[in-house]
């Protein structure tokens, strides 16, 4: 009897040992991506973590991941769409396996469903998916882009209705052409050319507004065998009437504006400045800045003036230049705030356009003897388009700054300091990130205290060779916008401006199809040659793959007033660069290539 409770005791044994146990508590560590996070790779993501299990296999969804000796791995795990639920679940089963034993942990996440093809099938339309989302206000002749997911092959088509019934366009056609491009790969990645991600069932067409457009609605109808299904879009889209324009003033004090609701920023206006509004799309409207120029920005950025408050516009009656200390100051002498743009047409050319400014330039006046300005000449290029240009006898400035002292313009610009070494230069260090963690590295670094820990090194390397030092924050737990650091460098003075990172791939760019190592991105030209100095000098020291310069819209690069950088000392998210980030003596390996670099910019 006693044999035979043995015999089931040991088959008991077997049968449990063959059961997969959930993870214990850390044993397996999934850094990346977090529970329910949202997910926009198409068709691969990455995974990062770590086990803690000795001679021991990972897989994560039946793929076989490697990991190092302490049990750290990345990995880049293809995207099933068949298995994303409705509800936009998918799940990463990680397993592993250690001996007799296996451990399991589910990690759920969220992929759009747009990326996943709709059934072929069965009529059908995504009611999510129907665009216009928002209201939207604009010109008779203006065109609006509408789309619609449905079934893949079918027939679509589309009609506008006004609010009162009254059909405007009927049985329009939308074309199944809507192609994604997979910009992160090629930006980031191994692949020289953008490469189109054609999704079935997303269609589009571009809807012209005429003047009968009073609250309509786009009505979408799909129609697959003998079947047809109707939804209306959210969004209602007017005709704009400029008997209704208003006037509004920048109450912010950060106005990033663009072409184009949602697109790069472009324009970069000034608080108090006064533009005419012609049209509105959602939360943002669009700025009048002259006949062929117009910024979108948000409506919450503005306060709208009295109806009748006429349209900002301004002669430029009187130009002053003056050299103070390495600096030359330019003064547009007029009687209105409005929008202008900086932009550097060559090595030494610069150029002020203002809009709504007007031609009345009869005198250049240059109030002492300037060796930096070979020359300054004004051109009316439209008819609301004031220009001013500015020819330096040097290739290269050290950046500007625009202000207005009432109504005048002052048009700072920045000429090299007067040194080839590093002692009496005012350097700004920036340690990327604070309350927010930026990166993580399998291992759970963070990238907030890698990039403390890398500045402080950098300022000792600096320090040491003379120069002032002057940090945005040490303190992780500060809460700094990119705003405020940048506004530490220009309320101090500071020669150069270099902000600190570690890097990590977007969502969907393979790690493992390339060499990844140091960048450097910079945005205004002038920073350029800062940036290659530094890349290279890193490079040689880390011993690291170059990544490469990148020109990049960064807030902190892009506000500076002089020349600026973010350096990406390596990748956090890769294993073994994670283990060399968090050692001293890579971490001076790294400031000592960043000292380098701008020793060799200012000889």
């Amino acid at each position: 009897m006693n044999f035979y409770f043995w015999k089931i005791a040991v088959v008991l044994f077997l049968i449990l040992a063959s059961v997969p146990t959930h993870a214990q508590e850390g044993s397996i560590r999934l850094v990346y991506p977090r529970q329910d996070m949202l997910v926009t790779a198409t068709d691969s993501m990455l995974v990062l973590g770590q086990i803690q299990f000795q001679h021991s296999k990972l897989f994560i969804n039946g793929q076989l991941i490697s990991t190092t000796d302490d049990g750290a791995f990345i990995g880049y795990i293809g995207i099933d769409h068949e298995k994303i639920n409705a509800d936009s679940n998918f799940i990463l089963e990680c397993k592993v396996t250690a001996g007799d034993s296996t451990y399991t942990l589910n990690r759920q996440v969220k992929i759009p469903l747009s990326f996943k093809s709709p059934d072929s099938v069965k009529t059908f339309m995504d009611r999510n998916y129907l665009f216009p989302r928002d209201s939207i206000w604009l010109h008779a002749g203006d065109r609006v882009k509408i789309t619609c997911r449905a079934t893949p092959g079918a027939s679509v088509s589309y009609s506008v209705i006004n609010s009162d019934g009254t059909v405007i366009k009927k049985d329009q056609v939308l074309l199944e052409s809507v192609v994604q491009h997979d910009l992160d790969e090629s930006v980031f990645g191994n692949r020289k050319h953008s490469k189109q991600l054609r999704i079935p069932g997303v269609y589009s067409a571009d809807c012209r507004i005429n003047a009968s457009f009073k609250n309509a609605v786009i009505r979408f109808y799909v129609k697959h065998g003998n079947d047809t299904v109707y939804a209306d879009a959210p969004g209602r889209v007017s005709s704009w009437d400029d008997r209704d324009a208003r006037v509004a003033e920048l109450v912010s004090d950060v106005n990033n504006a663009t072409v184009e609701p949602g697109r790069a920023y472009y324009y970069f206006l000034q608080k108090g400045i006064r533009c005419a509004v012609n049209g509105k799309m959602g939360n943002q409207i669009r700025l009048r800045l002259s006949e062929s120029h117009a910024a979108w920005i948000p409506e919450k950025n503005v306060r709208y003036l009295p109806m009748g408050t006429p349209t900002p516009r301004t002669t430029v009656a009187l130009i002053r230049v003056k050299k103070v200390g390495q600096k030359s100051v330019v003064q547009l002498v007029m009687s209105e705030k409005i929008p202008f743009r900086v932009e550097q047409t060559g090595e030494r050319q610069l150029q002020l356009s203002l809009f709504g400014g007007i031609s009345d330039t009869d005198w250049i006046r240059f109030d002492n003897k300037n060796d930096e300005v070979k020359n300054i000449s004004w051109s009316q290029p439209e008819n609301d388009v004031y220009r001013l240009t500015v020819d330096l006898k040097e290739p290269h400035h050290w950046g500007y700054e625009t202000a207005y002292d009432g109504t005048n313009l002052i048009w700072t610009i920045r000429h090299k300091p007067n040194t080839k070494e590093l002692r009496g230069l005012k350097i700004c260090i920036d340690p990327g990130h604070s309350k927010d963690i930026g990166a993580t590295g399998p291992r759970g670094t963070t990238e907030r205290q890698a990039n403390v820990e890398t500045a402080l090194a950098l300022k000792k390397e600096l320090e040491s060779d003379g120069a002032t030092i002057i940090m945005t924050h040490t303190d992780t737990s500060q809460n700094l916008s990119l705003y405020d650091r940048v506004a530490i460098a220009n309320e101090n003075k500071c020669d150069l401006f270099v902000s600190i990172h570690h890097n990590a791939l977007p969502d969907g760019v393979n790690p493992f199809s390339q060499s990844l190592g140091p960048s450097v991105i910079y945005y205004h030209p002038q920073s350029k040659k800062l940036a290659e100095s530094i890349q290279k000098k890193l490079v040689k020291r880390t011993k690291l793959h170059d990544f490469g310069v990148f020109q990049g819209n960064m807030a902190v690069c892009r506000n500076a007033e002089m020349p600026a950088v973010l350096v990406e000392c390596a990748f956090l998210i890769l294993p073994d660069q994670e283990k060399m980030i968090v050692d001293t003596k890579f971490q001076k390996k790294a400031a000592q290539g960043i000292r380098d670099g701008i020793k060799k910019f200012i000889k």
